[in-house]
């Protein structure tokens, strides 16, 4: 609380636009790790209306950061549908900057947390195709495999759940993967691959 005012006094003191708008970001992600996820909204949607000279010095823009807390902002709310639509627009406005892997992840979650499959498997094939660097690669792999299997797409699930155990083995998601790859072929009825699948989860 006490940094919280500080930052609110360098705000309201300084006469510099640059300077308001590193304290504002400063104060928003203060609320936001401190998991006031409400204020932490509210305060980087005031640095979207602040007028100043945006750059990219951080590796990104701090109003397309601001997104990506609002949009997470509201993910924590489970305020889904309002979420995705943040994250989209943050993504219309900076494409292809520091900021676009996690945007576009976040994106994937809030629609496969409301239930939107194909848009999220869309969203997922997207980041793990253009951002493979991006520290959440793992679980957009995991989630891109279960947006197929939620959308009975068992061929296609089990290709992504097999790609998920080879590229990252030893992995928290390994032995379920391996188990999804046979679970996915068994559904699909492809008996030959769903033994062969079930038999790696077992050497």
């Amino acid at each position: 609380q006490e940094a919280a005012t500080y930052y609110r006094q360098l705000i309201s003191s300084s006469g510099d636009r640059q300077e308001q708008a590193t304290f504002q970001m400063l104060l928003t992600e203060l609320y936001y790790d401190r998991q006031d996820f409400v204020q932490a909204e509210s305060f980087a949607r005031q640095l979207l209306d602040m007028d100043f000279e945006d750059d990219d010095e951080a590796g990104y823009y701090r109003k397309e950061r601001a997104y990506s807390i609002i949009g997470n902002a509201l993910l924590k709310q489970q305020k889904y549908g309002e979420a995705e639509k943040v994250f989209a627009d943050g993504l219309r406005r900076y494409p292809a900057s520091g900021e676009s892997g996690n945007l576009t992840f976040s994106l994937g979650f809030a629609q496969i947390s409301a239930g939107d499959y194909e848009a999220a498997a869309l969203t997922f094939r997207t980041f793990v195709d253009d951002f493979p660097n991006n520290f959440s690669r793992i679980h957009g792999q995991y989630y891109l495999a279960h947006s197929h299997q939620a959308l009975t797409q068992f061929t296609e699930a089990a290709a992504a759940f097999e790609k998920l155990a080879r590229r990252y083995p030893d992995s928290q998601y390994e032995e379920e993967a391996l188990f999804l790859v046979g679970e996915n072929y068994y559904n699909q009825r492809d008996f030959d691959k769903a033994t062969e699948g079930y038999q790696h989860l077992q050497s």
